[in-house]
């Protein structure tokens, strides 16, 4: 019987993936991040097929390749491994941390600023720490809490930081309202017919208010037209009703009292030749009018100059007419109707002899006219003593 021998063949199988692959050193990247956001891992000693994972190593499946962006709203832990034959290394792991960003909320807008209210309160919210911006010196306190007071308007802005994290800006506009009112005024004056003036001022202002002080008003003083009865200087105060705003100010009353000035007056004699004379007034002021009263005013009773025919006191008013001011007074009219105290006498009788005679009229009056008449004047019919030729009656 033949003996048979066998043949043993050996097949020797290569790693087709070359020398072994060791698993990741270490996961670089931005491990800290505030939401949202991403950041880029890389697995040092990783190549194409490096396969990452959460979870845990060899969890859920996430990407391949050296590096991986990932986003993650919470702290993960991501793993790297390397493939040999299909087979992951182990694997080496990093810790995201993920920091919610804080939201902030400026609020509301707050109470207008104005005259009275200087100042308001913010109210913003986010939680984290605080950081307000505005305009230049408006924020008085608490410019790094919730709650900051300013002063100005205009646009405030607010930041909420947290484990690092900075919030979007929220602003908020405060606004504000310093309008003074706008205020017109009158006066009138005191004379002597008005004795009280009215002094006034008004505005469009909402829901205004005023206050009036001074010497010499008899009115209330919170109205819009007071009533004074001297002159002086009145300090207003109109306030605006809906923000307190005021606008102050003073009025000056003059008076005008003057009476007219009188610079010589005239009052004429009657006689038994002037039987109607002139009582008058003389004044430099104007404009004025004119009055006269007394026994007879017969013309002339509202001017400057009366006529008048009876002795006695005559009164006169002169009137500013631009104030209703007077000046009162009087003149005096005399009377001359004293007759002279004659006595007559004839020198002697006319005869055949003696054929003129002189009539002689004497009397201590002074001063005295003459005038003769008669048949038989044959000189001095203007003297005391007239001579005549002739008997008769001769009258003087």
């Amino acid at each position: 019987m033949p003996i048979t021998r066998s043949r043993r063949q050996y097949i020797t199988i290569s790693d087709i993936t070359g020398q072994s692959l060791a698993a990741p050193s270490a996961i670089t990247g931005n491990l800290n991040l505030c939401t949202p956001n991403s950041t880029t891992l890389t697995a040092t000693g990783g190549t194409a097929s490096t396969r990452w994972f959460t979870g845990s190593c060899g969890g859920t499946l996430i990407g391949t390749g050296a590096s991986i962006v990932v986003s993650p709203a919470v702290t993960t832990t991501y793993y790297a491994a390397n493939v040999n034959c299909n087979v992951n290394t182990t694997c080496a792991s990093a810790v995201v941390n993920v920091t919610t960003t804080p939201t902030a909320n400026a609020g509301s807008s707050p109470a207008v600023l104005n005259c009275t209210n200087t100042s308001v309160s913010l109210s913003g919210s986010g939680g984290g720490t605080y950081s307000w911006t505005g305009p230049a010196g408006g924020i008085t306190s608490g410019g790094t809490t919730a709650t900051p007071t300013v002063t100005r308007s205009g646009t405030y802005s607010l930041t909420v930081s947290s484990g690092g994290c900075n919030s979007a800006i929220s602003t908020l506009a405060v606004t504000q309202n310093t309008t003074v009112p706008i205020v017109s005024t009158s006066t009138t004056q005191i004379t002597c017919t008005n004795t009280t003036a009215n002094v006034g001022v008004s505005t469009t202002a909402p829901s205004p208010t005023y206050n009036w002080t001074g010497t010499g008003i008899t009115s209330a003083t919170n109205i819009t037209t007071i009533t004074v009865n001297q002159a002086g200087t009145f300090n207003y105060t109109v306030t605006n009703g809906s923000n307190g705003c005021r606008t102050s100010g003073n009025l000056v009353v003059s008076a005008n009292t003057a009476s007219p000035t009188i610079s010589s007056t005239s009052a004429g004699t009657l006689t038994c030749t002037n039987t109607l004379v002139t009582t008058g007034v003389v004044s430099p002021s104007s404009p004025v009018s004119y009055n006269w009263s007394g026994p007879s005013v017969v013309s002339g009773g509202s001017s400057a100059t009366a006529n008048v025919n009876q002795p006695g006191t005559y009164n006169y008013t002169v009137t500013n007419t631009s104030n209703g001011c007077r000046t009162f007074g009087s003149t005096s009219v005399t009377q001359n109707t004293v007759v002279p105290d004659v006595s007559a006498s004839v020198t002697n009788s006319i005869t055949c002899a003696v054929t003129t005679a002189s009539v002689i009229a004497s009397t201590p009056s002074s001063p005295v006219s003459y005038n003769w008449t008669g048949p038989g004047i044959t000189a001095g019919a203007n003297t005391a003593t007239a001579t005549v030729n002739a008997g008769g009656t001769y009258n003087y």
